[in-house]
């Protein structure tokens, strides 16, 4: 039996009862949809990353303090409008499969940008 309402999920059928409670959180509000992408902060950045990766590979795993560093960084970087181009692109033109990898907010990282982040901008900015 499983009571989603609470996350909790209780299996019976032997002497012991086992009780496991999960914990998933939605990937985030969608209010920066209602705005241009250059007014979007990193908070609506990493929303737009994590709730595209989300609908199509699954809950993804959170790490607040990583996400806020990596996406952060990635604007210093691009800027915001630059960095809203390549998270679009990643999902709406490559449907969020870069190299034959989901594309999560690690792309986002420095280390990613020369196979990454650079290439999607020369694509589309031409």
């Amino acid at each position: 039996m499983i009571d989603t309402a609470q996350g909790t999920q209780v299996t019976q059928g032997s002497p012991f009862q086992i009780t496991a409670t999960v914990t998933t959180a939605p990937a985030a509000g969608s209010s920066y949809l209602l705005r241009e992408p250059e007014e979007w902060t990193w908070e609506d950045l990493r929303s737009y990353v994590m709730s595209e990766a989300e609908r199509r590979f699954g809950t993804q795993f959170r790490d607040s303090v990583k996400e806020a560093a990596t996406f952060k960084g990635h604007i210093s970087r691009y800027g915001i409008l630059a960095s809203v181009i390549i998270a679009q692109a990643a999902f709406e033109v490559y449907d969020g499969v870069w190299a034959n990898a989901p594309v999560t907010y690690t792309r986002f990282c420095k280390g990613s940008d020369a196979f990454f982040s650079d290439v999607i901008l020369e694509r589309v900015m031409g």
